[in-house]
Formats: C-alpha cells, sequence, structure tokens
C-alpha cells in the first residue's frame, strides 16, 4: 500500500526540518576546541611583579623564589619600562645572561626550563610587569 503523496511530502518537510534545527543545534553546542598551546597558553597564565631593591640589582619575587609551570617552556618577562633582567636558579645558583627587556614586549628570559624549577628574576633597575614561566 503506497501513502497518499501529500503525506509523503510532509513527512520529507517534517524530517529536513528536524535535520536543519537539529544540525543548528549540533553546531551551536559543538564541543569547545583543546585549550591553545604556545605562547598564548603560556601568556595567559602570566603573574604580575614589581621588583624590590637589593644592593645594587632590583629582585623579584623579594624574597623566596617563583617556580616555572607546565604552561610554559620558558621563562618570559614582559616589562613596562625598558628594563635588562637575567634569570637566577636556585638548583644551580647561577645567572643566566642578560637580556633587554623592551617596553610592553615579551621577551624569553631563559628557553627550555623544566617545570617546577625555582628561580627569580634580577632586574637592572626598578622594574614592574608581567612574568609568565
Amino acid at each position: 500500500m503506497t501513502r497518499p503523496r501529500s503525506r509523503s511530502r510532509a513527512l520529507r518537510l517534517l524530517m529536513s526540518f528536524a535535520l536543519i534545527t537539529g544540525g543548528a543545534t549540533a553546531a551551536g553546542t559543538a564541543p569547545a576546541a583543546a585549550a591553545p598551546v604556545g605562547p598564548m597558553a603560556c601568556y595567559d597564565q602570566a603573574v604580575s611583579y614589581e621588583t624590590t631593591a637589593i644592593g645594587e640589582r632590583h629582585r623579584w619575587p623579594s624574597t623566596g623564589w617563583a617556580t616555572t609551570s607546565p604552561h610554559c617552556n620558558d621563562i618570559n618577562v614582559k616589562a613596562l619600562y625598558r628594563t635588562d633582567v637575567r634569570v637566577c636558579f636556585r638548583a644551580t645558583d647561577t645567572c643566566n645572561g642578560v637580556k633587554t627587556a623592551y617596553a610592553g614586549t615579551w621577551i624569553l628570559a631563559a628557553t627550555n626550563v623544566r617545570d617546577g624549577t625555582a628561580y627569580h628574576l634580577s632586574f637592572s633597575s626598578w622594574s614592574v610587569g608581567e612574568a609568565a614561566a
């Protein structure tokens, strides 16, 4: 037994509508994309800093040590004003070479640093800005 033509057409329209609205709903509720990797994910975890004068240099944090996170592969600095910075590591009791941080620009103060590494930043002058590690 065959269906009447109008009923078949109505059923096709209803199914099309269901597919279209179902597709729109599925598109509207698509799963979230994975978190970005690389610099933006690292910079999203940045913390504000302000240095403290200790002798002729300026340090952050003023006491103790900062620790690198799994969000960054490097130690990055974004100073509000131009300054020179170096990274000093607790485990080796040494500092790397001096890098110039230009105002408002992220720089790599140290590269390929392991997660959980204790460090502090040593500046040539008072500084305020952000650090991501």
